[in-house]
């Protein structure tokens, strides 16, 4: 049982001006950045201290501005000992203030989801374990999360609850918790929703309605938004044999709900809202089984008309060596950035990324066959990485281009690169192309500083991706929100942990 979440925005709340709007859709200026790295977090939201971890973060932006994240603190994944912790931060995920306990019962206390109401009271989520579920709980803060006041339980008419999802608040006024458990008599278990009319002050177990239930497979920890007036979809992850996950839609305000319709991905720990003033629906979730390794976060932007069917997924976040990671929360900022907390049990963080609409709605272009253009000289190379391994013929500024991530698949020099004495790599492609997507990944495993830069004309260059003692392990993405148009393209290592290297580049270009 683990954590999930959702940033949900009440369609009740939505009350947006024109100047959101244009800010979301046209953002302007270089604090709007592009996502920068995809392996790397823009801020590290809490580390591990002692035998203490991190997971499965939540956040929401208070009525006072602060953003706060609550997370499980224990010594593994469901360690048994865990509490509800937060952090807050009042500059919109740069910087982070000292944790506080929320709550720590004398049980084990999961998978904290938080929700902001629009009277401005903070409602914290969780369930209790000790040697089994035992029930769901909800605690309130009106002082913006300074104090917390006492917890009431959540009403369910399974044999057990769980959640993983945040408390959203309907444009009726009702508050909706997510919950997940036995189907009664069934050896399956199912979604439900329980509500509230009083603000969160009780939830009865009369007000249960299920969400979903397929016999013979596992429904659990959806995440559920309130698209448009009355209007509740939900994303369920689910075991079964594919692992596919389920889609499921409510058009009466949550008092009943169709049928759930299968996906085509392996969602975990999903979250989903609608951007406000336009028709877009965000959605992410830490895909199960990615071909790549790892639990990634990904992203896919959705129509109100069509949410599943937009564009295509793209990564946010990635660690291909553990599966233990992921559970993203979203939240929206005031000058249109998205960002995104996230937890890495191998670096044993909560990391935060930013983003912001069009990184997830553009064209994010082709990869380019940039090994076939090498061999057929429709572009050039020119380094000082040009070590030949008499053992392994992908040794060599190939091995930089030929899509493997393998370590002696790779450019190397036989020398220690240095600030005064660096390592570099270029590529001219023989012409200019307009770049979406640029991918570099360091000499694997081993700690590397390094620079990337693109120009039209080999002279004038502009900085695009900065690597400072990054010891990598896959490659990491940069996205332009409108393109770059690039005819050079040079990594340049100034400091390596013995021979210089660069294990892969990738580019991707837009369609003409």
């Amino acid at each position: 049982m683990e954590a999930t979440f959702i940033q949900r925005i009440s369609y009740a709340a939505i009350a947006v001006s024109l100047w959101l709007f244009v800010v979301l859709l046209f953002p302007a200026g270089r604090a709007l950045a592009e996502v920068r790295h995809t392996t790397i977090p823009d801020s590290t939201v809490v580390s591990a201290s002692g035998s203490y971890k991190p997971y499965f973060p939540d956040i929401v932006k208070a009525g006072n501005g602060d953003l706060v994240v609550v997370y499980y603190w224990s010594e593994s994944h469901a360690g048994g000992n865990g509490k509800i912790m937060m952090k807050r931060s009042t500059d919109d995920g740069v910087s982070w203030s000292a944790a506080q306990t929320v709550t720590d019962t004398t049980y084990d206390d999961r998978d904290p989801s938080i929700a902001a109401l629009s009277d401005g009271t903070l409602l914290v989520s969780w369930f209790t374990y000790s040697g089994g579920v035992i029930d769901v709980r909800v605690i309130r803060s009106t002082d913006n999360g300074a104090t917390w006041g006492s917890t009431v339980t959540v009403g369910t008419n399974m044999a057990w609850a769980a959640t993983s999802s945040k408390i959203i608040e309907l444009s009726s006024g009702d508050l909706l918790i997510p919950l997940y458990g036995p189907a009664p008599g069934q050896g399956y278990q199912q979604t439900t929703v329980v509500r509230s009319t009083d603000q969160g002050a009780t939830w009865p177990s009369t007000t249960e309605t299920v969400m979903g239930y397929i016999q013979g497979i596992h429904m659990v920890e959806q995440a559920i938004a309130e698209l448009e007036d009355g209007h509740i979809r939900g994303l369920i992850r689910v075991s079964s044999a594919d692992n596919l996950g389920y889609e499921a839609n409510s058009y009466d305000y949550g008092a009943t709900w169709g049928t759930p319709v299968k996906l085509d991905k392996k969602i975990h720990a999903p979250e989903l809202f609608r951007i406000p003033g336009t028709d877009r629906i965000f959605q992410a979730w830490s895909e199960f089984q990615y071909p790549g390794g790892g639990r990634p976060v990904v992203v896919k932007i959705g129509d109100l008309s069509d949410p599943w069917n937009g564009s295509a997924s793209r990564l946010l976040y990635s660690n291909r060596l553990t599966s233990d990671m992921g559970y993203s929360s979203t939240v929206l900022l005031d000058d249109g950035r998205l960002f995104t907390v996230y937890y890495d049990a191998h670096k044993q963080i909560l990391g935060g990324t930013y983003s912001k609409l069009g990184n997830w709605e553009g064209d994010f272009g082709t990869k380019m066959n940039l090994a076939g253009m090498y061999q057929s000289s429709a572009i050039t190379v020119t380094a000082d990485m040009q070590y030949s391994d008499p053992n392994n013929s992908a040794t060599g500024p190939k091995g930089a281009l030929d899509g493997s991530i393998a370590y002696g698949s790779a450019a190397f020099k036989n020398a220690t690169a240095t600030p005064t004495s660096p390592a570099t790599f270029m590529i001219d492609l023989q012409g200019n192309h307009t770049i979406g997507t640029i991918g570099i990944l360091l000499k694997l495993g081993y700690a590397e500083t390094a620079d990337v830069q693109i120009s039209t004309d080999g002279i004038n260059w502009d900085n695009v991706q900065m690597y400072t003692n990054a010891s990598m392990n896959e490659v990491d993405y940069k996205y332009f929100d409108c393109g770059k148009t690039i005819r050079f393209v040079k990594v340049t290592v100034t400091a390596s942990f013995g021979w210089a290297g660069l294990n892969e580049i990738q580019l991707f270009e837009l369609a003409p």
